[in-house]
């Protein structure tokens, strides 16, 4: 694993003490053998200048900026773009900013992919703050396109042995960059949300396999820049461009789920969400 070359690649946008934390993880590593790939993807504070400053004389760190936000997908090919043209680089990792690794996280992710010959994309056992679990793998209701953890909330602790999941959490995805020339690029029509979904049903499409390198621990906590900006609506409308994309036939059913969240979201009084969501529903259809 000496001759590996991982680059890490994380989006930044508007959430400086998440990046920075992410970053500190990361120099904690047992493995010494990456490279960040830093995407600012248009921060309309100051974060960027800061971070800048803070790494200026670090090595370890390359800085790609944005002109424009065109959502994470768009972010993360910056920066496997720029890590395809290195020759150095064997593995990209793509992580949140809003994640903490352990100690052990990328040898463990190595490991996993040094046990078999076989083309795989890797995922890690991501564990909320407090140390239970959020997900390991994830699936996909095949009528709805919605989504859902394996093994939400359960101990850390617990006998995890199911392996059936349909796509890998996106707050950690592993695999050797060639790959990318099978696979493709991270579809950029979704701003935030589905584009793991998207990339891991794509992988399968081109005979990749996909896999939890169980020992890979992860910590997640949700974005703040995801609340604040309110960028939950995009979740269930992204399902409908899943579903053209590969399951037509199950349109009607998609459509179906999205009128129940209206009406879950008027019995909450979610009544931002509903605006957003049939503004873009009205969009769709005109």
């Amino acid at each position: 694993m000496k001759t590996d070359l991982c680059y890490i690649i994380i989006v930044h946008y508007n959430s400086l003490p998440e990046t920075i934390n992410c970053i500190k993880s990361i120099y904690t590593s047992s493995n010494k053998n990456y490279k960040i790939i830093l995407v600012d993807n248009y921060s309309s504070d100051n974060s960027l200048a800061i971070l800048k400053k803070e790494y200026k004389i670090d090595n370890k760190i390359v800085f790609i900026e944005s002109n424009y936000n065109g959502g994470y997908a768009y972010g993360l090919n910056l920066g496997i773009k720029f890590s395809l043209k290195e020759n150095k680089c064997t593995h990209l990792w793509l992580i949140n900013n809003d994640v903490v690794i352990t100690e052990n996280t990328l040898k463990e992710l190595l490991i996993s992919d040094k046990s078999t010959n076989e083309k795989y994309i890797w995922g890690s056992k991501i564990l909320n703050m407090d140390n239970t679990v959020q997900s390991v793998g994830c699936k996909l209701n095949k009528y709805f396109m919605t989504s859902s953890h394996n093994y939400k909330n359960s101990n850390d602790s617990f006998n995890i042995t199911n392996n059936e999941f349909d796509y890998i959490h996106g707050c950690s995805i592993f695999l050797k960059k060639d790959l990318i020339r099978s696979i493709g690029f991270l579809d950029e029509n979704y701003f935030l949300f589905y584009e793991d979904v998207d990339f891991s049903y794509s992988a399968k499409l081109n005979k990749i396999a996909l896999g939890i390198s169980k020992e890979s621990k992860i910590f997640h906590k949700e974005n703040s820049t995801v609340k604040k900006m309110n960028y939950q609506y995009l979740a269930t409308l992204n399902r409908i461009k899943f579903a053209r994309k590969y399951f037509k036939n199950m349109l009607p059913f998609v459509y179906l789920g999205i009128f129940y969240e209206i009406f879950k979201n008027l019995c909450l009084l979610r009544f931002n969400r509903n605006y957003l969501l049939i503004k873009h529903l009205i969009h769709e259809f005109s």
